[in-house]
């Protein structure tokens, strides 16, 4: 989260966009972590199905994403200035697409540490990834 933060606040002078907005650089900068640590990736993946197959995944006290309700993280912080702001809509379910966009870009990285999909190997991920947050962000937009 805090890599994210920092990538952001480089991106985004203070202030200066919606929630929305914040929201979509946000999940853009989330997505490039499998560029900047793809070690890292592949350490969440062991790590949680190491800790899963010992039945000790829910005892680990700092699993991502913190839970939104009580989130000081870059991303819950976007989408409560954007239902603030009017940029994200207020119809939407922000807990369950908050969740999601973590869980789904989360995936796809680790999923492209194995080797990825092999029938989607000749797709750009750079293109998928850069799809896939605006996918998120249309959804928070409520269209």
């Amino acid at each position: 989260m805090e890599r994210i933060d920092r990538m952001f606040q480089e991106d985004s002078p203070e202030g200066s966009t919606s929630g929305l907005e914040d929201a979509a650089k946000i999940l853009i900068c989330y997505s490039r972590l499998y560029r900047l640590d793809p070690k890292g990736m592949r350490f969440t993946l062991d790590a949680e199905l190491t800790l899963h197959s010992a039945g000790k995944l829910h005892e680990i006290k700092n699993q991502p994403p913190e839970p939104y309700e009580t989130s000081n993280g870059p991303m819950a912080k976007a989408i409560r200035k954007g239902l603030a702001d009017g940029s994200i809509s207020p119809d939407v379910d922000v807990q369950e697409i908050y969740y999601n966009s973590y869980d789904a870009i989360l995936g796809i990285m680790q999923r492209l540490f194995i080797g990825g999909t092999p029938s989607a190997r000749e797709l750009d991920y750079d293109s998928r990834m850069l799809h896939l947050s605006q996918m998120f962000v249309r959804a928070l937009s409520g269209k």
